[in-house]
């Protein structure tokens, strides 16, 4: 009996863990903090879409493709049995595999931003200027407080 009930805890827990509403909003939550960063590495002069337009594309996709997810969660939730069925046909694998592309770019985003931001104090050291107020002044861009802050 205390097996049967323990592995009826343990089935529920996975399910619960594998739920695409639960998973949307972690994917929510993920290309949030992702737009964040970009704008912020915007806004500090550290990335640009010219410069950069496979990230800005590739933001854009993610932005249209989660959309198109919480479209989908939207209708189903008006039928609970939809979320369950969803995720016994594997929809929810396709929310972790744009979970996992959105951290993905947004390690893009950041490793941009350092490579700009080392060839901006290099830059600096071949003027004879001050390389630490050249990368406060970034840094601090980066913590205004800004709604679009990352921090």
């Amino acid at each position: 009996m205390l097996l049967g009930l323990s592995a009826l805890i343990i089935i529920t827990s996975l399910v619960w863990l594998a739920l695409p509403t639960r998973i949307c909003r972690v994917m929510d939550d993920c290309l949030g903090r992702a737009e964040r960063l970009y704008h912020g590495a915007q806004i500090s002069g550290l990335l640009s879409p010219s410069s950069d337009p496979e990230i800005a594309e590739s933001l854009h996709h993610l932005q249209r493709t989660v959309s198109e997810i919480q479209e989908r969660q939207l209708y189903n939730s008006l039928r609970p049995w939809c979320e369950i069925w969803d995720m016994l046909r594997g929809h929810s694998l396709g929310i972790f595999r744009c979970v996992r592309d959105i951290k993905v770019l947004k390690n893009q985003i950041e490793i941009r931003r350092e490579i700009r931001l080392r060839e901006l104090m290099e830059g600096v050291f071949t003027n004879g200027e001050d390389a630490t107020r050249v990368r406060f002044k970034h840094l601090d861009m980066r913590h205004t407080r800004l709604p679009m802050c990352d921090c």
